[in-house]
């Protein structure tokens, strides 16, 4: 888990590009917890023009999206 926490540390240093919410998502899903199927369908359908904007605007957008 020392790998997980250096990585996590390290996106998180990138606070420009809103990593916390797939941080958020990864920590949710190893500790069992349930996300709602919206939220899950926001990250799925975000459209490729956003993904082509890189991550700190394809992050954004979700954490907009996933309140």
């Amino acid at each position: 888990m020392l790998g997980m926490r250096n990585l996590s540390a390290r996106l998180h240093a990138r606070g420009d590009e809103h990593w916390a919410v797939w941080i958020d998502w990864y920590e949710a899903r190893l500790g069992g917890g349930e996300l709602s199927e919206k939220d899950e369908i926001a990250r799925v359908s975000l459209p490729n023009e956003a993904w082509a904007q890189g991550p700190g605007f394809a992050n954004a957008s979700i954490s907009r999206l996933v309140v």
